[in-house]
């Protein structure tokens, strides 16, 4: 079925992990193009994985469009910010990436990614204190987490 959204999402993605970007971008885009605009959050994670290869080709205008439409598809994901929080980190912005990862926290303050990425961030910042601050509480929740 030429037209079977989750395939070619899913074909976009061996590409993607291929570094063969054109087939992937190809792929990406007619899966969006037959996903329903029902499935609000396979579509907006279909716009994330857009957004990464636009990254991979170093077209970030489009790859904040696609971001932006992922997070107006599904707010309260917070797997999309954090996702885009690391593209920020790579880019060296760390405020948005600060942003996103405490937007994350809002969602799920449960979540251990964003303060690893905040413990990150500040210690490419030469901010250590906060550095600290942040993965001690990693290391607290973490300590919840695994008595699970």
């Amino acid at each position: 079925n030429p037209k079977a959204a989750l395939a070619l999402y899913y074909r976009a993605v061996i590409y993607k992990y291929k570094d063969q970007n054109s087939y992937a971008l190809r792929d990406i885009n007619n899966s969006i193009k037959y996903f329903s605009p029902k499935d609000k959050k396979v579509l907006a994670r279909a716009h994330s994985l857009r957004g990464d290869i636009y990254y991979l080709i170093d077209n970030y205008e489009k790859t904040y469009e696609d971001y932006s439409i992922a997070l107006k598809l599904t707010p309260t994901d917070p797997e999309i910010y954090i996702d885009r929080a690391q593209i920020y980190f790579d880019l060296k912005q760390y405020l948005k990436a600060e942003a996103d990862y405490r937007q994350a926290l809002k969602i799920d303050e449960s979540l251990v990614v964003p303060y690893a990425g905040l413990g990150r961030n500040y210690l490419n910042q030469e901010k250590y204190s906060e550095a600290e601050k942040v993965l001690n509480q990693l290391i607290k929740l973490s300590s919840v987490v695994n008595k699970f």
